[in-house]
């Protein structure tokens, strides 16, 4: 399982820890998983979620799953930090980078295809990913219309698409196939500009910050 959540988190990370120059608002995206796992990991995983959007700042809300149960997850682009939001018991847990992690060797290449989804038009990319425990393959389309940045590294687990480099535009899509688990396949449902108060993005007052702790995220936390 904790194999899934690090997956789960990578490919968040790639939709929502970006800046980009013109598009502020919500993005809504469906996640499914299809293979051998799917059906016994099932109520674990989320059924979707939403990423909202300004500046160089990102919320992300799950839905479905007991996953949604673990809360929001805010980036603070300005400060290049993340935190997960426990709404139950009024606490940031501030998600630190591990400095020790090598950074996956990765390559795109840019295949023929170009679909549209959620009204924009986006291009496919194969991105293989390569770390000392074997390579992930993911295909990416990309909209380019959604203009992004790289964020800083080294804030945590969700601030990781600055090393994905020669992808132009915002994932509308991202599939994603790992030996045992399945076939992850996050996509684009809604993708609706608008205005968005700065004070969604700020660690809510009276929250206590903390250090995450990966071996207590299932914890009883509120969404």
């Amino acid at each position: 399982m904790k194999k899934t959540l690090i997956l789960i988190f990578s490919l968040i990370s790639l939709s929502s820890a970006w800046a980009q120059s013109t598009f502020e608002g919500t993005i809504a995206y469906s996640f499914k998983l299809t293979g051998d796992m799917a059906e016994q990991v099932a109520s674990f995983m989320p059924t979707g979620y939403t990423i909202k959007t300004k500046g160089n700042n990102s919320l992300v809300a799950m839905e479905g799953g007991m996953m949604a149960a673990m809360g929001t997850i805010l980036h603070d682009g300005a400060a290049d930090v993340t935190y997960m939001l426990d709404k139950t018991n009024k606490k940031a847990l501030k998600m630190k980078a591990d400095k020790n992690e090598v950074e996956p060797e990765v390559k795109v290449t840019k295949e023929a295809e170009v679909v549209e989804i959620a009204g924009y038009r986006c291009q496919k990319y194969k991105v293989i990913m390569t770390t000392d425990e074997g390579s992930v393959t993911q295909y990416i389309w990309a909209a380019s219309d959604l203009k992004v940045t790289p964020s800083k590294s080294g804030s945590g687990n969700m601030s990781g698409i600055s090393f994905i480099k020669g992808i132009d535009g915002a994932p509308l899509k991202i599939v994603s196939t790992q030996e045992q688990l399945g076939t992850m396949i996050i996509t684009a449902t809604k993708v609706t500009p608008e205005n968005l108060d700065a004070s969604l993005f700020r660690v809510p007052e009276g929250y206590k910050v903390e250090d995450f702790d990966p071996a207590k995220m299932m914890g009883g936390m509120g969404q």
